[in-house]
């Protein structure tokens, strides 16, 4: 194995490592953004006008628009909770554990050189052989863990994406309530 693909591997690796802790970061906006946005609904929701729902399309409207942005919050809940939900990576093993490895490799190559006057260097032999199982490693954890952030990228996407239609309900509430506040049918 070459020296580049250990490398590339590697970094292949480290990439989706850093990515989970990104994921982190991002949720922190939304766990701030949803909050706010459901403290607006909040102060703009008026349940005094329910009655004039069917009877004024302003009033109709001004409750679709709350009805819109309540259930895209909730979705991008949901979403920010898929997102943030802790998932089992697949991650190299423990110090002990390569050192336990690398013990028993030892001892493998010094039996082998017993056997079979064998004239290598054992230092070449045992950097070829861990280089080779770390690559597998790597290879083996890349495309579990990059399959595990994509989805976490997804359920981003789709959080902001509900977080925006909600904003733009919000708005369209405001709108209203603003609307109706002129009109003097909320106090």
């Amino acid at each position: 194995m070459s020296q580049d693909f250990f490398e590339f591997s590697k970094e292949q690796y480290r990439q989706e490592m850093k990515d989970n802790a990104a994921h982190y970061q991002k949720g922190t906006l939304l766990l701030i953004l949803l909050p706010l946005l459901c403290t607006a609904i909040w102060k703009l929701g008026k349940t005094e006008l329910l009655s004039l729902a069917f009877a004024r399309v302003d009033v109709f409207l001004y409750y679709l628009s709350a009805f819109i942005a309540v259930a895209t919050i909730i979705i991008s809940w949901v979403f920010l909770f898929q997102l943030v939900y802790p998932r089992k990576y697949k991650t190299l093993e423990n110090i002990d554990a390569w050192q336990q490895w690398r013990g028993k490799y030892e001892n493998y190559l010094k039996d082998l050189e017993k056997i079979e006057n064998n004239e290598k260097s054992e230092g070449e032999s045992l950097e070829s052989a861990w280089i080779k199982n770390l690559t597998e490693k790597f290879v083996e954890a890349q495309p579990v863990n990059a399959k595990i952030n994509e989805k976490r990228r997804k359920a981003f996407g789709r959080s902001v994406m509900a977080a925006a239609i909600a904003v733009a309900s919000i708005g369209f509430q405001a709108f209203f309530y603003i609307i109706l506040k002129i009109q003097g049918v909320i106090q």
